[in-house]
């Protein structure tokens, strides 16, 4: 397929090469230059960046890194999804990021309408492992999509069991899609290409480098609607996810774990703090969710709706109107 020339999409996708690393100098206010207004309607926002782009050296320097970056994607049958397309998950808090790249279905508003995010530790114990699994295939089976990093620990352990349900996660890339993983997270990012969506906002050819994973664990916790910590230390990367959830006004939900293990110290703070409601499986998450539903919490009204609630026993149904 050939790459059009579309301004607005080759501006969009070249900034997104400096997401998660020190822009140079002419591109200080990069987050002014893409920054979302909402309720800005598409047209407004694409005549916006090319006005606040304009012209000249970086102008012309950002266009043609984008065409190249988009050229790169197509060749590696990898997708850009920018505000306004067809699949854009609308409902997510995206108002800083330019754009997504995207391997497999595009419509990530379908698969993200109603989805939880879990992630923990890369350093998983083997308790951690078996309580995402079982929060993952319950949360599946429940008709949420879970959403999670392509990442060792939690977040494999997680994806694997989601894959065994009935519905599909989206996995999202700490780097460019194009780059090189080990063999198990080549075949869980494989799956999700296959079987629901990959995703990234950092374009081809771009490496996992430290502030990248920080940028995509803030990611993880502004596309769905709750997400749950399995598993997590008490440092300040190891609760971005939370904190990014909260800031977006999702709910958060932390899994308890031994007292003295290090590795779920993080949980232990988010619920002494009353940042997360503590769960110990899937039914209690569900069970969260739909209390953040009868709350009015939009996300979680928006999440609720429709979910199986007889492939998750004990959940009653979505209220019809939410509660004041």
């Amino acid at each position: 397929m050939t790459v059009d020339d579309d301004p607005v999409r080759n501006v969009l996708a070249a900034l997104s090469y400096y997401l998660g690393k020190h822009p140079p100098e002419h591109l200080a206010d990069l987050e002014k230059l893409h920054h979302y207004r909402p309720g800005e309607a598409p047209r407004a926002y694409r005549t916006r960046v090319l006005k606040v782009i304009g012209a000249g050296q970086r102008a012309a320097a950002l266009l043609t890194l984008g065409r190249s970056l988009r050229e790169r994607a197509d060749e590696a049958g990898i997708a850009l999804l920018i505000r306004g397309d067809t699949g854009w998950p609308g409902h997510a808090d995206l108002g800083q990021v330019p754009c997504l790249w995207v391997r497999g279905n595009p419509n990530l508003h379908a698969a993200l309408i109603r989805s939880v995010t879990v992630t923990g530790s890369r350093a998983a114990s083997d308790d951690g492992r078996m309580l995402a699994a079982e929060v993952g295939l319950g949360l599946g089976n429940a008709g949420l999509t879970v959403v999670t990093g392509l990442s060792a620990g939690v977040d494999a352990a997680v994806a694997a069991a989601a894959f065994d349900s009935t519905t599909p996660p989206v996995l999202v890339h700490p780097g460019g899609l194009d780059q090189p993983a080990g063999l198990t997270l080549r075949n869980l990012a494989d799956r999700a290409a296959s079987m629901s969506a990959l995703i990234s906002p950092f374009p081809p050819g771009c490496d996992r480098i430290s502030r990248r994973w920080d940028y995509r664990s803030v990611l993880l916790g502004m596309l769905s609607a709750a997400t749950v910590v399995i598993e997590a230390s008490s440092t300040p990367q190891g609760l971005l996810t939370a904190r990014a959830a909260t800031e977006s006004g999702r709910l958060v939900c932390a899994a308890p774990g031994p007292v003295r293990s290090g590795l779920w110290s993080g949980c232990h703070q988010l619920i002494a703090d009353g940042a997360a409601q503590l769960v110990t499986g899937p039914s209690a998450v569900l069970d969260a969710l739909h209390g953040a539903a009868q709350r009015g919490n939009p996300a979680a009204v928006a999440a609720f709706s429709g979910l199986d609630t007889e492939a998750a026993p004990g959940i009653r149904p979505a209220p019809a109107e939410p509660t004041p």
